[in-house]
């Protein structure tokens, strides 16, 4: 039977306090924040989309079709801040789950095959999000660009 040691790159500072500090800012400033900011963006535009009404007399089949539009970006955006949020959201949790659990590290060399394979998921799943984003906007682009333009 072979020893295997595992190692794991991490930021270690001199009390649990101040490592709880440290894992909480992450979490804030690279989760939080971000989609905070992202949400903010996004409801400015959306104001403005919604704001935006036809020049002169609109027919009730044109106010149906600029409404419609409306509503696919307004359906863009809520996709797009749920990607991030849901894409993001099991990296920030194993993150806060590792500072806060006594336990982490016994179940973490206890399974360790497992545990390997669920911080390798999380991680492509929180890179994917960038990978998402395109094709969310190649589905909705049209109406994006006719009423944004």
């Amino acid at each position: 039977m072979t020893d295997v040691n595992h190692y794991r790159c991490e930021v270690k500072v001199d009390s649990l306090a101040w490592s709880l500090v440290h894992h909480y800012f992450v979490v804030a400033s690279t989760y939080l924040l971000p989609l905070l900011v992202i949400f903010g963006c996004y409801l400015g535009i959306l104001f403005k989309v919604w704001q935006k009404t036809s020049r002169g007399t609109e027919s009730a089949e044109a106010h149906h079709r600029s409404n419609y539009r409306k509503r696919r970006i307004t359906r863009m955006v809520f996709i797009v801040v749920m990607l991030f949020a849901l894409c993001w959201l099991p990296t920030n949790m194993h993150r806060l789950w590792r500072a806060t659990d006594p336990n982490y590290d016994h179940i973490w060399t206890s399974n360790w095959k497992l545990s390997n394979t669920l911080v390798i998921f999380i991680l492509v799943l929180s890179y994917s999000n960038s990978l998402i984003n395109p094709f969310v906007y190649a589905f909705i682009t049209t109406a994006f660009k006719k009423v944004c333009v």
